[in-house]
């Protein structure tokens, strides 16, 4: 474990988190430039890592700095420390360290290490031999803390307030698809013509949208901007539609959890969770209903008073598809999902900033101030899970049974206001990067796809993991499928107010949305039977 004490710390990797998340963005094509609108980096800086990086690993250019891999030195010198086993008594709080390309074939060092009289043997071999011949390091795992895994028997987790505890018995994790959490119903459409600004809701057809003060006075939502901003706290209905049909079963039936979107046009309308489903009132001809917004699109009402007599449509059901909302198919409008905002391709500028000129309504992206539990995140490097589970913002993965906790590193470390932890896969490779800390920049404004500088596309997609709302990023099959694009899936948990994003190799995003579900819910949860 290493605390920040003052000064720059260095990175015992070889290379820095940023330069880690520069490569990945670098293996999936653009400029520098759009680089660094994706990262929300600066020009300079985004140079300034991929110069460093190039320089390090000794490549000639950045096709070659994207090719590389942590376990193919491409003819290279391959160097690794190694305890010897009559030390490992001695040695075993001591971290396994790659040396890289410094040494030359053949020659034994022997190294000091700080305030511990060990010496350690660098072993040397030629970059070009079969890797698998190289002993690996161990990674450190204490015996009584060993990671969750997805299994059957997986209880679920406990609510974000408690840490949950590992399985006894480890067993691989399950390749099925995740699910939305919620009962499936089917979609049910409902017309309605009057938007009561009273707020009494006595006539066929009619509705309001409400929201509560802190003091309990409740008053009737008048403008757009109020609908989508979260001022709207519930919605008030009447039983009957605008044909005087009544719709009671249907609103018997929704419960907490479940979606109620309101449309008023294909380019205007906001889809609201459930968050309280009353039971009817005897004698009451509306039903009132907890909300909170969650996606929605306002091209065509962006702003101003909401209309009293124009018909709109309410869908109620467990989810709504999302798929329409994201990648190539976004195409005439911006979307709000969570905390994050998508736009059709060739809308943003690189800081995210609609172009000029264009028709597109996009929200403004605004910075906000760390909540508590983001200033309080430290600034620490470990490899120990019980001190990495006492981290603000930390959350138990399931994991396939052969992946280990390699390091997180949290703060000054992790350069955000959360943590990062990376899991090694079989051979002591990076299989997965998990990330949660602050969701202080918002609405996290994106591009909703984007074609490489040689044609491959790359595509971002709403999608609900673990009750929450979430985006994917990967390439999709086809002719301009991305052959090394790594994937991303955000969850934003609104409780926390953070954002959890698991990152790891191209080819696996069910698997990565199943590891990013596990944070939230257990197994069954999460996959389908």
């Amino acid at each position: 474990m290493e605390r920040n004490r003052g000064g720059r710390p260095r990175h015992p990797d070889v290379l820095t988190p940023a330069e880690w998340r520069v490569l990945e963005a670098l293996r999936e094509g653009g400029t520098n430039a759009e680089i660094a609108a994706r990262l929300g980096l600066s020009l300079d800086t985004v140079k300034t890592h991929i110069s460093n990086m190039l320089a390090k690993l000794e490549l000639r250019d950045r096709r070659a700095l994207a090719a590389w891999r942590p376990e193919e030195r491409r003819g290279r010198l391959r160097a690794l420390f190694a305890i010897p086993t009559a030390l490992a008594a001695i040695a075993k709080p001591l971290a396994w360290v790659g040396i890289g390309t410094a040494a030359a074939a053949g020659v034994t060092v022997t190294v000091a290490a700080a305030a511990v009289a060990v010496a350690v043997l660098l072993v040397v071999v030629p970059g070009d031999r079969d890797p698998s011949a190289v002993a690996r390091p161990p990674l450190a795992a204490p015996e009584a803390t060993s990671t969750p895994t997805l299994a059957s028997a997986v209880a679920p987790k406990p609510t974000p307030t408690a840490r949950p505890a590992p399985t006894a018995t480890p067993t691989p994790i399950p390749t099925a698809t995740p699910t939305p959490t919620a009962t499936p119903t089917p979609p049910t459409t409902l017309r309605y013509n009057s938007y009561d600004t009273t707020g009494a809701v006595t006539t066929a057809g009619g509705y309001a949208f409400l929201t509560t003060a802190e003091v309990g006075t409740t008053t009737v939502v008048t403008t757009y901007e109020a609908l989508r901003d979260g001022t709207t706290t519930s919605l008030r209905i009447h039983t009957s539609d605008v044909d005087d049909a009544s719709q009671s079963d249907t609103f018997d039936a929704v419960e907490a959890g479940h979606l109620i979107e309101w449309k008023q046009a294909d380019n205007c309308f906001v889809r609201y969770r459930v968050t309280d489903a009353p039971d009817a009132v005897a004698g009451v001809v509306s039903r009132e209903f907890g909300v909170r917004a969650e996606t929605y699109v306002f091209q065509g009402c962006q702003s101003g008073s909401l209309l009293a007599e124009t018909a709109v449509s309410f869908t109620v059901a467990a989810e709504l598809p999302l798929e329409h909302l994201g990648g190539t198919r976004l195409t005439s409008f911006a979307v709000v999902h969570g905390m994050t905002q998508l736009a059709p391709d060739g809308v943003l500028t690189l800081g995210g900033d609609p172009l000029p000129g264009t028709t597109i309504a996009v929200e403004p992206m605004l910075t906000r101030e760390l909540t508590a539990l983001g200033r309080s995140v430290p600034d620490l490097r470990t490899s120990d899970p019980a001190e990495a589970r006492q981290l603000p913002y930390w959350r138990e993965p399931m994991l396939p049974t052969d992946w280990r906790l390699a390091e997180v590193r949290s703060g000054y470390y992790a350069e955000s206001p959360g943590y990062e932890a990376s899991y090694f896969g079989p051979g002591g490779h990076l299989a997965v990067r998990i990330r949660g800390l602050d969701a202080f920049r918002v609405p996290d404004t994106r591009a909703a796809s984007w074609t490489t500088n040689v044609g491959e596309l790359i595509v971002r997609e709403p999608r609900i993991i673990a009750g929450r709302p979430a985006t994917v990023m990967y390439s999709p099959p086809g002719p301009q499928h991305h052959a090394t694009a790594t994937t991303e899936v955000s969850v934003y948990d609104a409780a926390t107010e953070a954002w959890y994003i698991v990152h790891g190799g191209s080819g696996n995003l069910d698997l990565h949305i199943a590891i990013a579900c596990s944070l939230f819910l257990g197994e069954s949860e999460c996959a389908q039977p």
